[in-house]
């Protein structure tokens, strides 16, 4: 990959809170850290806050889908969803950087991209200055604020990759790609199947 690993600041146990300042600072060294590391406690409790936050601030403000009394409900699914998610996807990400000739482990990975979740807590003051902003303004906020901090994610995510299987950013980002593509394609022939199979069977009648 053209760089090389600084051992000395590898061999520093740092603390969660130095993860997330170097994660939100200083990306790549965080991501390279945390995939030689391999923090566990920590990623869970990255993974946890940037879960739980986002949905107790929702309520908080005023989000009215999570005003009748089902956040722990919905926060239990979040939460439920979200590490089904992180789960599947270290394994599949793993899988595809092994076959395309990457070297790394999967609990680096897996380490890697529990702080990728670390952006969603910016959700919550996000919603505080909304509360402050007249209604006609809020949907374009809200929407540039989400776009920003789904961007900022993918970029994490594809750095973990990158940082741990020792490969180019494009291989990483096309790692990161190939399975929504797949799902995408997967889609759409079942789609056509669906539509040949009913063309056939209305064509029987």
């Amino acid at each position: 990959m053209g760089e090389e690993w600084v051992e000395e600041e590898l061999d520093v146990k740092q603390s969660i809170w130095e993860i997330w300042y170097d994660v939100l600072f200083r990306p790549v060294d965080a991501i390279r850290y945390i995939t030689r590391r391999k923090p566990v406690a920590g990623t869970f409790v990255t993974f946890l806050a940037g879960t739980m936050l986002p949905l107790l601030a929702m309520e908080i403000y005023g989000q009215e889908f999570l005003g009748t009394g089902l956040t722990g409900v919905l926060m239990a699914l979040q939460i439920f969803g979200g590490a089904l998610t992180w789960f599947l996807g270290t394994a599949v990400f793993h899988l595809i950087a092994e076959f395309t000739g990457g070297t790394g482990s999967a609990l680096g990975l897996f380490s890697a991209t529990g702080f990728t979740y670390l952006p969603r807590l910016f959700i919550v003051p996000l919603l505080m200055v909304l509360a402050l902003l007249p209604e006609t303004v809020r949907p374009v906020c809200l929407g540039s604020g989400t776009f920003l901090i789904w961007a900022w994610t993918l970029y994490l995510d594809m750095k973990s990759i990158q940082e741990n299987y020792c490969l180019s950013a494009r291989k990483a980002v096309l790692i990161l790609l190939l399975p929504l593509l797949l799902a995408v394609l997967t889609a759409i022939f079942a789609v056509i199947i669906a539509a040949v199979a009913l063309a056939l069977y209305i064509g029987n009648q």
